[in-house]
């Protein structure tokens, strides 16, 4: 793992354990407000920098290597959608609550199997797990 990713991920466990102390206190002044919005915004572009990695380190990839993560990406994608539209529709019928957001939904699943399929090419310096 390169200083530059170090830096960014103490940056932001630093930031989180501040952020938590933020909200948990209810503090309202203008600076921990300043805070919070400038931690969001780090987060926002953190994950850009995720993807960004992600995508340079896929072009070192291999076509077989590649094949086998995208095919991955796919069925966890399905997976996710069946499973979290299972459990939306199951507490709906039991706690008639819950609004059906498909877009959310859609957005939560794909995120969540782009994650598993291709997280450690971001840690990884080769990005190659066998």
């Amino acid at each position: 793992m390169s200083k530059l990713n170090r830096i960014l991920y103490a940056m932001g466990v630093i930031g989180l354990i501040i952020a938590m102390f933020i909200v948990y206190k209810n503090a309202e002044s203008a600076f921990e407000i300043r805070f919070l919005i400038g931690y969001v915004i780090y987060l926002f572009l953190l994950s850009f920098y995720f993807l960004g990695i992600t995508i340079f380190r896929l072009r070192g990839l291999k076509w077989v290597e590649l094949r086998k993560r995208l095919l991955k990406f796919l069925r966890l994608t399905f997976v996710n959608c069946v499973l979290l539209y299972g459990l939306i529709f199951a507490s709906d019928y039991f706690f008639k609550t819950s609004k059906l957001n498909l877009v959310k939904i859609l957005y939560t699943s794909v995120s969540l199997a782009f994650g598993v399929s291709f997280l450690d090419l971001v840690f990884l310096k080769r990005g190659l797990v066998k």
